[in-house]
Formats: C-alpha cells, sequence, structure tokens
C-alpha cells in the first residue's frame, strides 16, 4: 500500500512539471509576420505605407488585461550577417487591447527598421549606409513582443519569423549592333542601338533609366574594357527607353573606325539595384572599312542584249582595283537569280528559253574586302527559235568570238547544226573544250532521239564544232528523210479512202484515182500548194505550177495554224484518255507480247533454214532499237514465214504504237508540241482545227469531242506515222 501512495505522488508531481512547462509556451500575445513578394533588400521598403511589403499582426488572448502596452523587438539575419533591435532603443509603447488584432501600420515599423536603432554583425553601419541595402541571399526577419514598462524584458509573444531572397537584377543585354560586327555606312548617317532589360519584374523597373556612352577605339586593336576606363566617351546620353536612335543630329562617326559602346541601368530614386552598378558588357562594332569606302565609289554600269534564242551577252566597264566580277541573271518575274563569276568586263549567258525577258545585275570585288554596290538591274529579251524548212542547209553562226568551253555540266543545251541537244551526262576527255558523254535531241516536234557524243568539240557559245554524234536509234539523217526536198504548201485537203494517184487534167482540173479506179474532181485552190492526204496516210503535193509531188518517207502536218487555248485544252484531254490507256502496266504487256513474239519468230525461222538450205542460206537478223521504234531489217534472200512473221509484225506494230502514243500524251508536253501534234491530227476526215469548231457548234461538251478525238484522231495518227516508219525501215 505504501508502495502505491508513493507512486501516486510522484504522478502528481510529473503532472504538475508537465503542466508548468506547457504553461510557459503560451504568450498572452500573438504575433504573425508575412513578407511580400517581390522582396526588396531595402528595410524602409518594408515600413513604406503604400507598397506594405511587410504584414505584422499582434493580438492580445488575455481577457482580464484591459490593455497591454508592449514593444517590439526585430531580428534580420542572412547569410554571415545579423541586424537586431538595440537594447537601448526606447520607442513609444504599442497599446493593444484584448481580443483586437492589431495591424502595424508603416508609421509604427520606421523606428525599428531605421539603422541607428539597429546593432550590426557581420558588416558595418557604415556599409549598410552606403549600400542602403542588405547584402543579396537569403535572409529572415523575425519579430518579438517584450512588456514595454517591464524592465526585465519580459516576452510577451512568440518569435514570428517570415523569410526571403533578395538579389540585385542583373544590367541590360545589348543587341544592336551585334558585338563584334561590321556595319555598313549609310548616307544620312543612320544608326539603331537597341538592349534589352532583364529586371522587368522588379518593382522598381518602372523607374529605371538608362545611361547610353559610345566610344571610339585608339588605337585600333586596344581592349575596349581599357577604353572605356580611360578615355571619354565620344557620345552620351540618358533615357528611359530601350534604344537609341544615332542619327545625323549626332556627332558623326568615321568610316573605317571601330567602337565600343555600353548600356547602364539604374534607378531613378538613387538606389543600388543592379549588379556591376547597372553597366552591361561592352560590345564592339567596325563602321565600314576602307575597302569598303573605296568599293562605294566605284560605280558600275551594266548593259546586256539577247543575241539568240539561247545565248545573251552582259559587259561593264572595269576598273582597276576590282578583280573579280559576280553577274546574276534572272527570269524576269522571278526571285531566284543565278551566278556567274568571272575576272572579264562581260559574259555570255546561255542555255535561255526563246523569246523570254531576263533581269540581270553586277557587283565587284577586290583584295582587302573590296566590294561595291549592287549595279542597276537592267533586262533583255532572247529571240525566236529559228525556223529551218525542209533540207536547208544553213545555219546561224555564232555571233561572240569563240572560245574552248572550260567546264560543262549536265542539262546544258548544245547547239550542233541545226539541232540543239540537251546534255545528259558529261566529262571532259581532253584538252579544253573536248567532251564526251550522252544527250538527247529533239529532231521532230515532241520525237526525241537519245545520242551518245564522242570526243566532240565545243565552244563557249556552246557550239558543237568538232567531233562525232551518234543516235542511239535509226539516226538523224533517217529521221529527217522524210524532208528529201522542200515541200510548200499553205492549204490542206483529206480524201476519204485510198488514193493510187494524183494529176491536173487538161482543163486545169485537179484529179484524184482511188485505188479501185475510181475519178474525183477536187477543188481546192494550189496557188499556194495543197497538200493531200488519203485515210492511209499517203500524201502528196500540189504545187503552184501544176506540178505533183508524192511526199516520201514521212507525213506533213496539216495545218500551220497554231491551236486556240480552247482547242489546246480539248487536245490535253484526249491525251489524258491515250495516257491512261497506254499506261506503264500496258507498255509492259506490249513490251512482252513483242518479245515473245521475236523469239518464235526467231526459232520458226532457224528450224526452216536448217531443214532447207542445210545452213547456207542467209539468216534473218532482228534489231530492237531501244528509243521510239522497233523494226526488222530484212537481208536479200531472207525466207518469207507468213504465220510467224505476221504475229511478229501485229506485235511489233502494237508496240511501236503504243510506244508512240504513250511519248504523245506525255504530261510533260509543253503547249509548243501540243500545237505540233494538233497540225498533224485529223478526225473522221477532218483537220482538228475544223472538227472541233463543227462539233463545238453542235452544242457538243468539250469532253464528248475529246474522247472523239482520241479514238478517232490520235490513235489513226499514230497508226499512220508507224506504218511509214516501219515501211521505210523494212
Amino acid at each position: 500500500m505504501k508502495l502505491l501512495s508513493h507512486f501516486r505522488a510522484l504522478l502528481v508531481v510529473l503532472s504538475l512539471v508537465f503542466a508548468a512547462k506547457t504553461s510557459a509556451q503560451i504568450y498572452p500575445v500573438q504575433i504573425s509576420t508575412q513578407l511580400l513578394p517581390p522582396y526588396s533588400g531595402y528595410l524602409a521598403d518594408y515600413a513604406d505605407p503604400l507598397t506594405e511589403r511587410m504584414r505584422v499582426l499582434l493580438q492580445l488572448n488575455d481577457l482580464t488585461q484591459l490593455q497591454y502596452a508592449v514593444r517590439l523587438k526585430i531580428v534580420i539575419s542572412g547569410n554571415g550577417f545579423t541586424l537586431s533591435t538595440k537594447a537601448t532603443f526606447n520607442p513609444p509603447p504599442l497599446i493593444l487591447l484584448p481580443a483586437f488584432p492589431h495591424l502595424l501600420s508603416g508609421s509604427e515599423l520606421a523606428p525599428y527598421l531605421s539603422s541607428a536603432n539597429l546593432d550590426f554583425s557581420g558588416f558595418t553601419q557604415q556599409q549598410y549606409e552606403q549600400w542602403q541595402r542588405l547584402p543579396e541571399g537569403y535572409y529572415s526577419i523575425c519579430i518579438t513582443a517584450y512588456d514595454h514598462w517591464n524592465p526585465a524584458h519580459m516576452q510577451l509573444s512568440n518569435e514570428a519569423c517570415a523569410s526571403a531572397w533578395f538579389m540585385l537584377n542583373d544590367p541590360p543585354l545589348l543587341n544592336l549592333p551585334q558585338c563584334g560586327t561590321q556595319l555598313t555606312p549609310s548616307t544620312p548617317q543612320q544608326l539603331t542601338f537597341s538592349w534589352t532589360p532583364l529586371h522587368m519584374a522588379s518593382p522598381y523597373s518602372p523607374g529605371t533609366e538608362y545611361d547610353f556612352e559610345l566610344y571610339e577605339i585608339r588605337p585600333e586593336g586596344t581592349d575596349p574594357n581599357v577604353i572605356v576606363q580611360n578615355s571619354p566617351p565620344v557620345y552620351q546620353t540618358s533615357t528611359a527607353l530601350t534604344l537609341l536612335n544615332y542619327g545625323i543630329t549626332e556627332p558623326p562617326l568615321n568610316t573605317g573606325f571601330s567602337y565600343a559602346w555600353r548600356v547602364r541601368a539604374r534607378d531613378a530614386g538613387g538606389r543600388d539595384l543592379f549588379r556591376n552598378n547597372g553597366w552591361s558588357a561592352v560590345c564592339t562594332f567596325a563602321y565600314g572599312s576602307p575597302a569598303s569606302t573605296l568599293g562605294n565609289a566605284i560605280q558600275l554600269t551594266l548593259q546586256a542584249q539577247g543575241l539568240s534564242h539561247r545565248q545573251g551577252r552582259c559587259w561593264w566597264n572595269g576598273a582597276s582595283i576590282l578583280d573579280q566580277y559576280l553577274l546574276q541573271v534572272r527570269k524576269q518575274g522571278y526571285s531566284q537569280w543565278f551566278d556567274f563569276n568571272t575576272a572579264a568586263t562581260e559574259q555570255k549567258v546561255n542555255d535561255l528559253e526563246p523569246v523570254t525577258t531576263y533581269e540581270a545585275r553586277l557587283k565587284g570585288s577586290g583584295p582587302g574586302g573590296i566590294e561595291t554596290d549592287w549595279s542597276a538591274i537592267v533586262a533583255f529579251t532572247t529571240g525566236p527559235s529559228p525556223q529551218y524548212n525542209c533540207n536547208e542547209s544553213n545555219i546561224l553562226p555564232d555571233l561572240l568570238q569563240a572560245q574552248p568551253l572550260l567546264s560543262a555540266q549536265p542539262g546544258m543545251i548544245f547547239k550542233t547544226g541545226q539541232f540543239e541537244m540537251t546534255v545528259k551526262t558529261i566529262q571532259a576527255t581532253g584538252p579544253p573544250g573536248w567532251f564526251s558523254g550522252s544527250g538527247q535531241i529533239r529532231a521532230l516536234g515532241p520525237l526525241t532521239l537519245e545520242v551518245q557524243f564522242l570526243n566532240v568539240f565545243v565552244n563557249d557559245n556552246h557550239t558543237v564544232t568538232q567531233g562525232t554524234i551518234v543516235a542511239m536509234s535509226d539516226g538523224i539523217d533517217q529521221w529527217l528523210s522524210q524532208w528529201e526536198q522542200l515541200y510548200t504548201y499553205d492549204e490542206s485537203f483529206l480524201y476519204s479512202g485510198d488514193i493510187d494517184s494524183v494529176y491536173i487534167d487538161e482543163n486545169g482540173n485537179l484529179v484524184i484515182v482511188d485505188a479501185n479506179g475510181n475519178t474525183s474532181y477536187v477543188s481546192e485552190d494550189y496557188d499556194g500548194g495543197l497538200l493531200i492526204t488519203d485515210s492511209n496516210g499517203d500524201q502528196w503535193i500540189v504545187n503552184p505550177d501544176g506540178t505533183i509531188t508524192y511526199v516520201t518517207g514521212g507525213y506533213l502536218p496539216l495545218t500551220t495554224v497554231p491551236l486556240t487555248p480552247e482547242e489546246l485544252d480539248i487536245l490535253k484531254k484526249a491525251l489524258q484518255f491515250i495516257r491512261a490507256e497506254f499506261d506503264p502496266p500496258k507498255l509492259a504487256q506490249l513490251t512482252q507480247n513483242l518479245q515473245q513474239q521475236t523469239q518464235s519468230f526467231t526459232q520458226h525461222a532457224n528450224q526452216q533454214q536448217q531443214a532447207l538450205l542445210s545452213g547456207t542460206a542467209n539468216n534473218v537478223t532482228l534489231e530492237e532499237y531501244p528509243t521510239l521504234f522497233a523494226h526488222t531489217e530484212k537481208s536479200a534472200g531472207a525466207m518469207q514465214l507468213p504465220a510467224q512473221q505476221l504475229n511478229y509484225r501485229n506485235a511489233e506494230i502494237a508496240y511501236n504504237e503504243g510506244r508512240l502514243l504513250a511519248r504523245f500524251s506525255r504530261e510533260a508536253n509543253s503547249d509548243q508540241e501540243l500545237n505540233f501534234i494538233g497540225q498533224y491530227l485529223s478526225v473522221g476526215g477532218k483537220p482538228f482545227k475544223i472538227f472541233v469548231a463543227e462539233e463545238l457548234a453542235k452544242n457538243r461538251t468539250p469532253d464528248a469531242i475529246a474522247v472523239d478525238a482520241a479514238a478517232n484522231g490520235i490513235k489513226p495518227l499514230a497508226k499512220q506515222v508507224v506504218r511509214k516508219k516501219m515501211t521505210k525501215n523494212g
């Protein structure tokens, strides 16, 4: 029982001890402290009633007191420093009423934040007076209330603390002119200096001013930081803006000199808010150069002219101080320029388009960075493409003196006789001007030849003057064998049927005899020459003198009048139908069929020869040409094998027709090429132009007309061309 009573006594004692300790943590006055961003390192800001950077709230919770007079103790601590209220400081008492919160005003806080009433540790009061701010970094402000009348400094409240980061603002960032750049002098003088402020989040940004300073770097190459520390500026001013226009009212800058500039941000109220005292880094720029001064004094006068449908010439005045010129040429209305670099004072411009206007401009350069301004832009126009008559031997001469072409590349256009060759591959084969490679020659309208050129000489007018160009199919001379004589006609007549002969009777009447011996009279006028074409594509020219000429080996256009835009549109639609039918799978099928029939024909021919001629008969030779036409060349005495040869011949015709129709219907065809096709085209026995006009008069749609033109015009035209070509080759 005694042990139990002792234990109870111990519990009572411990309870009294803990109760006493707990009651010691409860103060009659409660304080809360709050710092409001943006945080300031200036203590005076926390006492400013207009900004309200710090809120201190006191409340007397002892309801037994009618009022309580208190005083405060403030402790400000940071990285290595402490400021605290002096023990001897005796401010007026703060009177608290029970249960009524008391928010301290700026005037009540001001005496506590005055440096005269603070003890300093970690840095001196003199340093603070010089800076008027706290050091950068993390700091806290703690406030405690004490009994104002108790000399024993009796604590009446909790210690209420608030913390914040205080940082100085960075100085401005210089933008233009960019550091280390060279500026081109202008007349009148006009420069723009600009910078970016890096303190816009600061509460003091609206009150910021900027000091601008400009220095001349003398002697050249001196460290600009040394210049700004030891030399007076050539110009200085202050502004509230973040840019400065340096114009004709400011001191003139000297061309060829280097300059340094800097900007200082400062608080209009004199506060130290910026690192490095607000000064930016120093930037430099060069104001022109002696070389640019010389270059600007040279005025280049450019002239230009079109020499032919493919060539232009540009020439200009030179200057001894310039050793290189950059000529730029572009098609009028286009933005892309093409460069020509030369040391001469003239330049040939090749590979141009016919009847096209071009623009050119020029600038020169020299040693030491000398460079002129661009010349005025001049224009020149190329001529039309030359028109050669059949079998004409005249060739337009080069108008400019020629030198060997030093370099060449694919895409260039070389003139070879009356034709133009577009280079596909090329390589130099010897001294300057000599080349070998491959290309493509347009021999007749949309029909082209793949060619190889072997060790040809090309001059800088892009004219081939020596060497050999070999066609990879029939050869240019065979392509143009249809033009064995000069044909002249200005009217065309289509005959529905097969013509046997054409003649003029004793009365001057034009008479046609068909394959069955029937005669008919033609009333068309042949004073300017008349072209007669029958259903098979055979053609005759009725000459103005009454003589009749049979057109051999080729096919002449029915008209030379260009198509109208509406006729071109209908022809394009018709060719779209052809292109859809003779697509790559269709052409592959025709090719495969030709290969199969070729193999069958060859095997059957060999078998027949071995059986009948014991190896002594002539062989039948097949050559397949890689370009437009495949055809059979038969040697003398070749055996006739009707079935196999007929199958092969039909496959050959279908193949050639398909290839030709695919070539006719290319999407890449130009209007010039479409005009070429349209001038040859007849539909239902009528020239294309007449057919279209009549069908439109019947209110037929362009699509319907195009369907007929494809089926009854373009396909028969291909058959006629292939038949004549294969008859000539076979």
